[in-house]
C-alpha cells in the first residue's frame, strides 16, 4: 500500500487535477480517491482492495450477506486483480506534468500548486461563469469531531482534492 500512496503523493506534487477526464476511472468508490490495487469483484466493478476488503468484513460483522456496494445484489468475496486499470493508473499518474514555468519546492504547498493548475483552467471562463453562477452561494459546511478523527480527511474527499497541508508535526485546526 506504501507503494501506492508514494505514487498518489508524487501525483500531487507533479500538479493532477480533478480537471483531468482521465481521473474518474481511476477513483476508488469507498474513498473517491485513486484506486491503489485495483481488483474486479464478483459484480464486475472494479474497487481498491483494502476498501473493498473491508467493506466485506464490515458486512459479515453486522450479520448481513455480502452484497455489491454499487448494485446491491448478492455476491462473494473473490476479488482477482485488474492488471490493466493498475497499468492505467500509472500510466495516467506517471504522465501528469508539473504546472508550467514551475517546479515544486519542498517548502511549496501541494494545495495551492493544485488550485492554481484549476485556475488556469478557469480564468479563461471568468465572465461565462459569472453570469451563469449569479445568485449561486457555495454550500457551507461544518465538521465536529476530536482531534485526529479525520475531519481534514473528510473535508478533502469531500472537495476530491488535497487542500490542507500533510506533515508528522502538521496540525489543520480544522
Amino acid at each position: 500500500a506504501s507503494e501506492g500512496v508514494e505514487l498518489l503523493d508524487a501525483s500531487y506534487a507533479r500538479g493532477w487535477t480533478l480537471l483531468d477526464v482521465k481521473i474518474s476511472e481511476f477513483m476508488d468508490y469507498f474513498q473517491h480517491a485513486p484506486m491503489v490495487d485495483p481488483v474486479i469483484a464478483e459484480d464486475g466493478h472494479t474497487y481498491s482492495r483494502h476498501t473493498i476488503s473491508q467493506y466485506f468484513d464490515w458486512l459479515e460483522q453486522q450479520g448481513k450477506p455480502i452484497t455489491s456496494p454499487k448494485t446491491r445484489q448478492l455476491m462473494g468475496r473473490e476479488l482477482r486483480s485488474d492488471a490493466s486499470k493498475s497499468m492505467a493508473i500509472r500510466r495516467h499518474f506517471s504522465s501528469v506534468a508539473s504546472p508550467q514555468g514551475s517546479e515544486l519546492q519542498a517548502s511549496d504547498s501541494v494545495s495551492i500548486q493544485t488550485l492554481s493548475r484549476i485556475f488556469a483552467y478557469l480564468d479563461p471562463l471568468r465572465h461565462f461563469l459569472a453570469s451563469t453562477l449569479d445568485g449561486w452561494a457555495p454550500p457551507q459546511i461544518v465538521v465536529i469531531g476530536q482531534e485526529g478523527s479525520g475531519k481534514s480527511t473528510i473535508l478533502e474527499r469531500i472537495a476530491m482534492m488535497p487542500i490542507f497541508p500533510r506533515d508528522e508535526n502538521t496540525c489543520t485546526k480544522c
